[in-house]
């Protein structure tokens, strides 16, 4: 089963906001992983009985058991860079 599709991002506000204003997506969850300068930002789709839980437990399985979650993955420093391909 395909559970994530990963793309590279250079601009992962200017992404967010494409993936959510322009196509409707949820974002599930950010995490930014501050030793290894990236971050992690997982988006959907939520079915209309799906809601975003508080819970930090019950909101990953959401996200690692789900059919189909995007994860944009944003390398710090990338900002700019003209020898970086991707989406913004």
């Amino acid at each position: 089963m395909l559970n994530q599709t990963i793309l590279c991002v250079c601009d992962p506000q200017a992404s967010i906001a494409f993936y959510r204003d322009v196509l409707s997506m949820t974002l599930l969850q950010r995490i930014d992983i501050v030793d290894m300068r990236f971050s992690l930002s997982f988006m959907a789709y939520l079915h209309e009985d799906e809601r975003l839980l508080e819970d930090p437990v019950p909101r990953a399985r959401l996200i690692f058991t789900r059919e189909t979650t995007l994860k944009l993955t944003h390398n710090w420093g990338t900002e700019g860079r003209s020898d970086v391909s991707g989406a913004p």
